[in-house]
């Protein structure tokens, strides 16, 4: 009698056990944290205007900095290179956040100004602005 009784009340348990497991849906999600670095459209009406970005947007999911610095492009040769002028080769601090954000929009054409005139270079075709987003 009593083992009639164990070998139900063991079959019940293993069928409440399987029968949980085979309704569930098991989901393996990884998640991986994404940097996005968006510049405003500086396209112009004017060939000859050279338009400065009025804002980026970022999404990181830890601290951040953005910078921004001058690279020559060189047509005949296909590639970037640096500038002769020291002063075009550095990297000036745009923003500097110590926490995550979700596409938050930062105002930066008057820190872009100041660093074009530390430069002392001239934003023109072949003279173009790098924007690099770096974790912290």
């Amino acid at each position: 009698m009593y083992t009639k009784i164990l070998i139900l009340a063991f079959l019940h348990v293993c069928a409440a056990v399987f029968a949980q497991t085979s309704d569930g849906l098991l989901l393996n999600i990884r998640l991986h944290p994404v940097q996005i670095l968006s510049v405003n459209n500086t396209e112009t009406n004017s060939a000859k205007e050279n338009a400065l970005p009025e804002y980026v947007t970022v999404t990181s999911p830890s601290g951040f900095q953005v910078k921004v610095k001058h690279e020559i492009y060189n047509d005949r040769e296909k590639k970037f290179s640096s500038s002769k002028n020291q002063n075009c080769n550095k990297e000036y601090n745009l923003v500097n956040n110590p926490k995550g954000v979700v596409h938050k929009m930062y105002k930066i054409n008057q820190n872009v100004k100041n660093a074009i005139k530390k430069s002392e270079c001239a934003v023109s075709e072949q003279n173009h602005l790098v924007f690099t987003l770096i974790s912290q």
